[in-house]
């Protein structure tokens, strides 16, 4: 578990391929490191903070089997209703808790978009 106030994980994180839990809090992560999608061993991910580049977006999400809770951070980042879907949120069916965030900065028209792309599976509590 990592705790403190840093700003970024190790760009090569995403080489830890047995890495089974990653968890966050407390930290002030700008974005999380390049292709954590690549982990998918992981189970435990409680904070996904998206970036603005490619391997940085929501759609690292898709093929972890994540278990427990996870809170997605700067949603105001996600452009296309089709970028959310790409997390594959319905899909998860070990996930009980979600949590979203915004950064409202009265410029991004298209939040109702993404949160229905967000759809969550029926077991989230």
């Amino acid at each position: 578990m990592a705790t403190g106030n840093f700003c970024c994980l190790p760009k090569q994180t995403s080489k830890l391929g047995s890495l089974r839990n990653l968890l966050l809090d407390g930290c002030s992560l700008r974005s999380m490191p390049p292709r954590v999608g690549l982990l998918t061993c992981l189970k435990s991910l409680n904070c996904f903070v998206i970036g603005k580049r490619k391997g940085y977006q929501l759609g690292e999400l898709k093929n972890l089997n994540l278990y427990g809770s996870i809170s997605i951070i700067k949603l105001e980042r996600v452009k296309k209703e089709r970028d959310a879907k790409e997390a594959n949120l319905s899909a998860k069916a070990n996930l009980h808790s979600l949590r979203l965030s915004w950064d409202f900065d009265g410029t991004h028209r298209y939040e109702s978009e993404v949160l229905e792309a967000l759809k969550s599976h029926p077991n989230l509590k």
